[in-house]
C-alpha cells in the first residue's frame, strides 16, 4: 500500500486551519509498483463560520496504467452526490495526471482511495 499525506491548508476569519489528506494505492493484482510522478488535486477552499473544514469523504476509484505507466482509464466506485462532486472533478484531473513504473504487462489495475 502506497500512502502520500498531503496538508491543505484554508482561511477563515484570519485563522488558519490544516487537515491531513491521504491516498491509498492497491494494485488490483498485489503486484509491486512505484507512483514515479505525483500530481496534486487543487482543491476548492471549504471552510465554515466556526473555522473548521465543513466537507469531508472518501473517494474511490479504479485506474487502468498503460506499460508505459500512464492513467488511460479511470472510473469512480462510489457514488458522489452535493458538494463532493467539486473534489471529485479536481481529484480525477489530478489523478489522470499520475504515473507508474514502466511494465511489461499491456495494462495494469489499481485501486486508489482518497480520503479528505
Amino acid at each position: 500500500m502506497f500512502l502520500i499525506q498531503l496538508l491543505i491548508a484554508t482561511f477563515s476569519g484570519g485563522t488558519e486551519v490544516y487537515r491531513d489528506i491521504n491516498y491509498h494505492i492497491r494494485s488490483c493484482t498485489n503486484e509491486p509498483y512505484k507512483l514515479v510522478k505525483y500530481v496534486a488535486p487543487k482543491l476548492p477552499l471549504v471552510s465554515s463560520s466556526q473555522g473548521h473544514l465543513s466537507l469531508w469523504g472518501t473517494l474511490y476509484f479504479e485506474i487502468t496504467v498503460n506499460k508505459g505507466g500512464q492513467v488511460t482509464a479511470m472510473k469512480s466506485v462510489n457514488k458522489i452526490e452535493g458538494r463532493l462532486k467539486s473534489f471529485l472533478k479536481k481529484t480525477r484531473r489530478a489523478v489522470k495526471r499520475w504515473e507508474f513504473d514502466k511494465s511489461k504487462k499491456e495494462s495494469r489495475c489499481f485501486y486508489v482511495t482518497y480520503v479528505y
